[in-house]
């Protein structure tokens, strides 16, 4: 298994992170109310009804950035809601047994039974791996990280075609750096103060650092 890249950073760099995600903002609303009401939203898990899934897949498409710079994509959301409500008890089902993300990676069956609603052609896109994984993400916080750009450049990743393999690769990445500054989390949950979950912890660190340029091998 290949050694993981990652940004060269120091706790006192991850905890200036955390402060400078929870002072950022995402088209005029703070970061931390959007995550405050992205965590409302699924509550209490996965919709039941076709209505409940289309305002889910909507808010994280709109709100919360998975269109991924292309708003003109908000017109696919009935689509993967209606794909996602067409198995809705498998896919609910998917999410409620992957294990926690410190015991074990999600399975790579698991990953592509959720991302295949997101598999839908628009213009030259065709997955849309960054409205899939903030939505998975809030459906099982303790599971499912976010991948995008940044989170990605901290790892140095490479863009590959296949999105359950790319995906699978982050988390790969996001899981060993995590696991190997363990001893971090008591001092980052403190300067965070939002009652964040473990994985939003370090997402706030690798998105507010995504574009630096330093790096090591861990």
């Amino acid at each position: 298994m290949a050694p993981v890249r990652a940004k060269i950073i120091t706790l006192e760099t991850a905890v200036e992170a955390i402060h400078t995600y929870n002072r950022g903002e995402y088209r005029g609303r703070p970061n931390i109310e959007l995550d405050r009401s992205a965590t409302d939203m699924f509550r209490e898990g996965l919709g039941r009804t076709l209505e409940r899934i289309r305002d889910q897949v909507g808010f994280i498409g709109r709100d919360y950035g998975g269109f991924a710079g292309f708003p003109a994509a908000s017109s696919l959301a009935p689509t993967i809601a209606e794909a996602i409500f067409a198995c809705r008890d498998d896919y609910a089902s998917a999410a409620a047994m992957a294990r926690p993300l410190h015991e074990e990676l999600p399975p790579a069956d698991t990953v592509e039974t959720l991302c295949k609603p997101f598999i839908q052609p628009f213009k030259r896109k065709r997955n849309w791996l960054v409205w899939g994984p903030k939505f998975w993400h809030f459906l099982r916080s303790d599971v499912f990280p976010i991948e995008d750009s940044r989170v990605d450049a901290f790892f140095h990743l490479n863009w590959r075609p296949d999105p359950v393999i790319r995906y699978l690769e982050m988390v790969r990445c996001f899981r060993t750096f995590a696991l190997a500054n363990e001893a971090w989390l008591p001092r980052l949950r403190e300067a965070d103060g939002e009652l964040t979950c473990d994985i939003k912890l370090w997402d706030k660190v690798f998105y507010s650092l995504g574009d630096h340029k330093h790096t090591s091998t861990c």
